[in-house]
């Protein structure tokens, strides 16, 4: 492989600097990856899956990890204090209530967090300002629309006010200070435009006024089961099923 910018040769036995070392190799260097991405549980074909997997961008591969402890789909999943923490979720039989944290250090589950006020599956999480939000989901008799957040350093959830639709499957994500979600389910159909508290757009959330706006442009069209990313002062919103089919439409 030919080194960039002319490098004059070196003797036998004299290393190249480590910056001319990195341009020999056909990856990027391992430590310019500081952050690490997983997948986390999921559904098989006939049962709830609790798989964890996390991606090594050096090598260019999947590797397994230690499986959650309960078994459960529709599970929500979001990091917080360098943890991975799986939220709710529901298996053939029930909806589940209860926490689970990962710590990657270890490769280990712990099952010490305290849980949920109501089991829920299809329940959207996310942290923001040192918290884990748990919105929405469905209690396995309704779409909900309650909204609890977590504290790391009490290992206690508190109720804060709700949304003002009904959401399950919706997704989350925190842009400029806000909490955002959108899409979603009522329990039976994706969320429409027939009215304002039901828009498939989002719904924004003020933690320092505890309230809900609903003065954000909606999607294009209702969507459930919708994911979400905020990136470089973006909001994304990213397939999910729109009541008669899957899709692939983008929005930012």
């Amino acid at each position: 492989m030919t080194i960039q910018g002319g490098t004059p040769p070196r003797g036998p036995g004299v290393s190249a600097p480590l910056s001319q070392r990195r341009q020999l190799s056909r990856l990027p260097p391992k430590d310019v990856f500081n952050n690490k991405m997983f997948m986390v549980g999921g559904w098989t074909r006939d049962d709830p899956s609790c798989p964890l997997e996390q991606f090594r961008p050096e090598c260019n591969e999947w590797r397994a990890a230690a499986r959650m402890v309960i078994r459960r789909g529709k599970v929500a999943v979001a990091a917080l204090g360098g943890q991975i923490y799986a939220v709710g979720g529901a298996d053939h039989v029930r909806c589940y209530s209860s926490v689970e944290r990962y710590n990657p250090d270890t490769d280990s589950w712990s099952t010490d967090v305290a849980p949920l006020s109501s089991p829920r599956s299809g329940v959207s999480a996310v942290a923001m300002d040192g918290y884990l939000y748990a919105i929405g989901g469905h209690d396995g008799v309704a779409a909900v629309s309650a909204v609890e957040r977590y504290d790391p350093r009490m290992n206690t959830w508190s109720k804060q006010r709700p949304m003002l639709s009904r959401r399950s499957g919706a997704a989350a994500a925190v842009l400029g200070g806000h909490l955002y979600v959108m899409g979603g389910s009522d329990g039976e159909v994706a969320l429409d435009s027939g009215e304002e508290t039901q828009r498939p757009g989002a719904k924004t959330y003020n933690p320092d006024t505890d309230s809900w706006s609903t003065d954000v442009a909606p999607l294009s069209s209702p969507r459930s089961g919708v994911s979400a990313v905020a990136m470089d002062g973006y909001l994304y919103a990213i397939g999910g099923h729109d009541g008669v089919a899957a899709v692939s439409t983008v929005e930012r």
